[in-house]
């Protein structure tokens, strides 16, 4: 199923897998030493941003869980009322 998705590059069983990997191994070797450098520092530069923005992401939704001003919210909207969130002036027109 993983291959099908395209997670994976290929299956084998577990008696070939030694051969498999030296038939990876024995192409990663005709590729330009520079080339394979840059593309491991390109990737390793996009899984650190994925990463960053996740924790940073996470970092946020935890300060918000919980909030007076989530709370108010989640109840504004079940009430089907506008919140009154604290700390907010209110507008005379509210």
């Amino acid at each position: 199923e993983a291959l099908e998705m395209g997670w994976i590059n290929g299956v084998v069983p577990d008696d070939q897998l030694e051969d498999e990997v030296t038939r990876w191994a024995n192409e990663l070797l005709k590729m330009s030493p520079r080339y394979l450098e840059i593309a491991k520092i390109s990737s390793n530069v996009w899984w650190n941003q994925c990463r960053d923005a996740y924790l940073s992401g996470l970092g946020m939704l935890v300060q918000a869980i919980g909030s007076d001003d989530m709370i108010e919210g989640a109840s504004a909207f079940m009430e089907k009322r506008k919140p009154q969130f604290p700390g907010r002036a209110q507008k005379s027109s509210d």
